[in-house]
Parts: C-alpha cells; structure tokens; sequence
C-alpha cells in the first residue's frame, strides 16, 4: 500500500497540526501581486529589495502572468544566487505560528528558482522549480521560531537564469473563518488555502478546491468537523470515467482533467454546495499535477461531465450527483467508478492500523462484491463503510440509493493481496485501473475497455482463510453504469456519502447508519434499463 499512499497523501503532507479553535491566518504580505511600482518598471516593485551574492535585474512584465495583472522577472547575471526580499513588518508576533508561502514560478532552467523564508534562526525552502518552462506553483510551510527575530521572505534565483514570479502570498495561522453562521466557510492555511465547508450540528467537514493551487483540479475530500485531528475521508481525485464501444474506448482519472468549479451558501446558510464541470475539449490540468495523478494511456472522454456535493448543516449525509452528456458522434457506454469510496486513515499512526471494513450485515475481513441488481436494489443494505473506534469512534460509508439504477458494485480488498482482476492476472490490485508489480509500480489496462462489461466482476474473493488486517491497503470502490447513451443526451446518478464521528459500540454505530439513511430523501432522477441495453 506504500505507492497507493503516494498518490493519495501527497497533497495531505501538508496538513496544518493546530486546531479551527485558533486565530484565524492573516495575509500579511505587501504589494504580492507586483501591482505597484513607483520607482519604474526596471527597478524593484514596491516594499521589494533586491540582494543576494550575485548580480542581476529586476523588471515589471504584463505580458507572462499567471494571475493578476503583472510579474517580475528576475535575471541572474552572476555569482551565485539573486534574491528578490520582503522584511515582514512586527514580526515577533508570528513566533511560534505556523506559516505558508506560496507562488507561481515560470522559468526554463531545473532548480533555478525557489521561494525561501528566514526567521533568523531558520531556513525554510520550497522544492525548486523543476525547469519545464510552464507555471508551476512552489511552496515553503513550517513554524515560525519562538525565537524568530525576524520574518524575510526570498524569491531565489540562480544558474544565471531569468525567472518570472506572480502572486506571492503568505498567510500566518491555521485557517480564514468567513461565516460562523449555519455552514461554516473557511480557507484551510496548511493545504494550500483548501475551501471547507463545515456543520457544528452535524460533525462533518468538506473540502474541495484550492485558493492557489488546485485551479482546475478536482479535490473533494470529507473530515469530520475536527478535520485536522484525523484523517477520515473519501478521495475523489482518484475517480475514474470510462467511455466505450466495440471500436474505441476512452479512460482517464477525473483529477487528470480541467476542471471548472462553482460553490456556495444557499437558505441562510442552512445548505452549501460545490460543482465541478468538465467540458468536452476543455483538456488535462497542469503537467504539474499530471505528473503524480496521470498517465500518458489515459484519453479525454468525450462528453460533459459535473460533479455536485450538497451539504445540510442538519445531516450527515451529502449525496454526490453525477451528470454525464454524451458528446461522440455515436452511442457509448459509460462507467463513473469511485475509486477509493470512504477511505480512511489514522493520523496518529498515519495508515489503516485501527481501521476496519463494515457492511451492514457487520465486519468483513476478506474482499468482497457487492452486486446491486434488480432484486436488491429497493433495499436499504446497500452500503459500505469503513469505523475507526479511536477519539470516540468515527465512520465513513457509501449508500446506493433505489433510484439510481447505474450503481452496480460496492467492493473492498486488500491492497496488499492478489486479486484476480481479469482472467490471467493475478497480482495486487491498488486500483480497480491498476496493478502492483514486486516495484510497486501502477500499470493501466492494456486491454479494451469493453471487455469489462462488469469491472469487479473477475475479482476473486477470498475465502475466509485468506482473511486481512494490514495496516497499509483496505480498499474501497463503487462502480456506477451509466449504460450507452445516444449522442447528445445526458443520464444523471446519485450515490450518498455517510459520514460521522461518536457513537457507543458497533451496534450504536450500526443503528446511526440505518437512522440517517431512513432520513435521505427520494431523489427524482431518470431510470432507464440496463438490463435491456446489454442484450442488444
């Protein structure tokens, strides 16, 4: 599970350690958007200093930006490295506070260019810029000293190289509270500004989006209210949509693609939501990210796609709407596959050590499938999740709505343990797309897609002698089958995300999921019959 925990806790690294019970962060940067600069465009931008053991030249450029008005380009001419400075002002009463510092670079030269913040006692130092030529966004996080005697921060530049710098920011301090009232709106510091909306009544936190960052990236994850106490959530940027017929197929993860996202209050701040719309030829999201999420197999679905949460601030449900319009010249199947469903971890030992699968007929110790056909599906069993007893017990699940037809699977398996996931392959799945090798290394399919009518449907379960615990790979998966849709219709899903934190014992826990399921309401989406389409 170590690779799996690569790609889904990279951007988690950088999570913040104090609670939403402390000030809120400030910005406290000057002229950050180099939009003043009085002494002319080839000298430094206001409150800017230019030093460094080297020599070079500042300049004003409006025509590389990355956001706002205008950059500065910054070119080493020798020495060893140039740096464009800012002396925070009253910085003593930063000590002890933990900081972020963030900005988009543009250069073409590998680890020239970097930010790096001085305290007087440290350094702090993002990665450097790896060289591509595009707009990468770098960051250096830590705590300031209880010492600091100051608070500088540096755009560095070296290797006689010309670099472009937009929208510098540091902001001090966990969080930005902007209403308290009903659902909570807050920008969370440590995780590069990540939007969170959160209920007090109802325990639970949903983050999504970046302020910096995650422009056109899909990051939609759920805490519980304390978000930062404990990792307990459900990964979406590891979704995948799937497009096919009998002549072409198109794959790729949700989070390879650009993204455009809205999000609000509504009803007083009774209700928040967040939507993400991908249309068809919009593209893949920055080689940024492409680079940790992405594979060069993976193809642009043809279609438009959005993704929509709605949040209550009285319940502990959000259901998940998914809206799917076909944009090919001809019919094709469509499957949304959530690929990590409610996946947990235990901040305090950093993996799965306390964490367990649970469906509702109890705990479940080897894979299992879950199909959800005809017959059952008006029940209200169908759901999976997984508990952590630790800090008064928290639970994260998925609930298959009646109305949505499309969710065929609920499944979980171990990670660490093979799994037959095609009829000559019998390896560690740490996807449903994918497969480890003895390196770790995640491959893609090279079959066509439309050979899997059914992805999970070759998942050899276990018996109960091959039963797993390990701390490192439960998984969890729903497949949702949006049958062939003609050219230029739309089929929406909604499938339910459970989430909690408190409850007495595993039949307490048990009652609570039965409870707020009972409370979802009917949704009123369109039905159409899988069952007819495949026996065309």
């Amino acid at each position: 599970m170590k690779a799996k925990y690569l790609l889904l806790l990279t951007l988690l690294l950088f999570i913040s350690s104090n609670c939403g019970t402390n000030p809120p962060s400030i910005e406290i940067i000057k002229n950050g958007d180099f939009s003043l600069w009085n002494k002319g465009n080839n000298a430094n931008p206001n409150e800017w200093m230019l030093g460094g053991a080297a020599a070079g030249t500042v300049q004003k450029d409006t025509s590389i930006v990355k956001v706002g008005n205008s950059s500065v380009r910054i070119t080493m001419i020798s020495g060893e490295a140039l740096a464009l400075y800012q002396d925070i002002e009253n910085s003593k009463r930063y000590r002890d506070k933990e900081f972020f510092f963030g900005c988009w670079i543009k250069v073409d030269t590998a680890n020239s260019a970097y930010l790096a913040l001085h305290d007087g006692i440290s350094w702090f130092n993002s990665p450097p810029h790896t060289g591509s030529g595009g707009w990468e966004y770098l960051t250096a996080r830590g705590r300031v000293s209880a010492k600091a005697t100051k608070i500088r921060i540096h755009l560095m530049v070296g290797k006689n190289a010309t670099a472009c710098f937009n929208g510098v920011s540091l902001t001090i301090g966990p969080q930005k509270v902007f209403e308290e009232k009903g659902i909570e709106y807050l920008l969370w510091s440590g995780l590069y500004n990540t939007k969170i909306y959160r209920s007090k009544k109802a325990g639970i936190a949903m983050a999504f989006g970046a302020e910096q960052i995650m422009d056109g990236y899909v990051f939609q994850n759920f805490f519980i209210y304390d978000y930062e106490k404990l990792y307990d959530y459900f990964c979406v940027p590891d979704d995948l949509i799937i497009a096919y017929d009998k002549q072409t197929s198109f794959v790729t993860r949700i989070s390879a693609l650009e993204w455009k996202l809205e999000h609000g209050r509504y009803d007083n701040g009774q209700k928040a939501f967040n939507r993400y719309t991908f249309k068809e030829g919009a593209g893949f999201n920055p080689p940024y990210f492409k680079s940790v999420i992405f594979n060069s197999r993976s193809a642009l679905p043809p279609a438009r796609v959005v993704l929509e949460h709605t949040m209550d601030d009285t319940e502990n449900f959000v259901p998940m709407k998914i809206a799917i319009r076909n944009a090919f010249d001809r019919p094709l199947r469509f499957l949304y596959v959530l690929q990590d469903g409610a996946y947990m971890t235990d901040a305090a030992e950093g993996h799965q050590e306390d964490v367990h699968q649970y469906w509702d007929d109890g705990e479940y110790f080897s894979a299992r499938v879950w199909n959800i056909d005809k017959n059952k599906r008006h029940n209200n069993n169908n759901w999976v999740g997984m508990y952590n007893d630790r800090h008064g017990g928290m639970f994260a699940g998925t609930y298959a709505p009646p109305e949505s037809h499309g969710i065929r699977y609920h499944a979980t398996w171990d990670s660490e343990k093979p799994v037959m996931l095609d009829r000559n392959l019998n390896k560690p799945a740490a996807c449903i797309d994918g497969y480890k090798t003895n390196s770790n290394t995640l491959f893609f399919w090279k079959d066509d897609w439309h050979q899997y009518e059914r992805l999970l449907s070759h998942v050899d379960t276990p018996n109960s002698n091959n039963h797993y615990d390990n701390p490192y790979g439960k998984m969890h998966a729903t497949v949702i089958d949006f049958g062939t849709i003609p050219p230029g219709e739309e089929r929406v899903q909604i499938v339910v995300k459970i989430m909690f934190a408190g409850y007495r014992d595993r039949k307490d826990m048990h009652e609570k999921v039965r409870g707020i399921i009972n409370r979802i309401p009917r949704f009123d989406i369109s039905s159409y019959n899988l069952d007819r389409e495949e026996r065309r």
